[in-house]
């Protein structure tokens, strides 16, 4: 198979950014710098440094771990500031990383996995994987609730941020009271803090919020308490991949 997909089957990274640790030269294929093409088999000995460098082998199987994130840990495999991870909140064995991310403040639904593929597949704007989210904020509490719809359509028809336009998002407010709204957002995108970025915008801070689902995969069916996860079954994993 091709190199790129071996690491990613390998549970380092998705394809795309195996192409890029390839170009960057820190794959090695039996003491080779590997090169943007090459085939490997389970025979061959890969090495891959992103940090260190580490022999690699494929997986027996693909695992995805649904985990309730708690506010305060970050979502990454490792971040040398802080031991505050959310691989710590999951087993060391198999090696597994984040399905996209949520920020530090933020709560709910987070996959990890060792197959980089599905990540991908779950997280590329262009197969429009839809989360959902439970937002509070609040707002000016001299805003009317018609008011504040028509803040939400700009969000809803797409901001403008620096690194592009966000796409459209479903915004549904569940409750309002002066100063402060519920809302229900649903996004197939996942730029840097979208959401409480994409609020602030028309002027609403966001106090909490939870992600609820990803795709068919709702946390409310999972029944996870926060911190703690479930491993996914084979049906509700081809429930995800169905969903793309």
């Amino acid at each position: 198979m091709r190199l790129n997909r071996y690491i990613a089957l390998c549970g380092i990274c998705s394809r795309r950014a195996a192409d890029l640790l390839i170009t960057a030269g820190k794959v090695k294929v039996n003491g080779k710098t590997g090169k943007l093409g090459d085939t490997v088999t389970n025979s061959d000995s890969v090495e891959v440094n992103d940090g260190k460098w580490q022999k690699i082998s494929t997986p027996t199987e693909t695992i995805v771990y649904a985990l309730n994130k708690p506010a305060g840990y970050i979502s990454s495999a490792a971040d040398p500031t802080s031991k505050k991870v959310v691989t710590t909140l999951v087993p060391p064995t198999p090696r597994v990383f984040p399905v996209g991310r949520l920020d530090a403040d933020s709560e709910g639904l987070l996959l990890l996995t060792n197959d980089g593929d599905l990540a991908y597949s779950l997280t590329h704007p262009k197969t429009h994987v839809m989360k959902e989210y439970e937002v509070i904020g609040e707002c000016a509490r001299t805003i009317e609730k018609y008011q504040l719809e028509h803040k939400l359509d700009r969000v809803r028809e797409g901001i403008l941020l620096p690194e592009g336009r966000t796409q459209e998002a479903q915004i549904k407010i569940l409750s309002f009271s002066p100063g402060r709204a519920v809302l229900h957002i649903g996004i197939s995108e996942g730029k840097r803090r979208q959401i409480r970025r994409t609020l602030q915008k028309v002027g609403i801070t966001v106090i909490r919020l939870i992600r609820h689902k990803i795709g068919g995969l709702s946390l409310d069916e999972l029944h996870i308490m926060p911190g703690k996860y479930c491993i996914l079954t084979k049906t509700q994993i081809e429930v995800l991949k169905n969903g793309v």
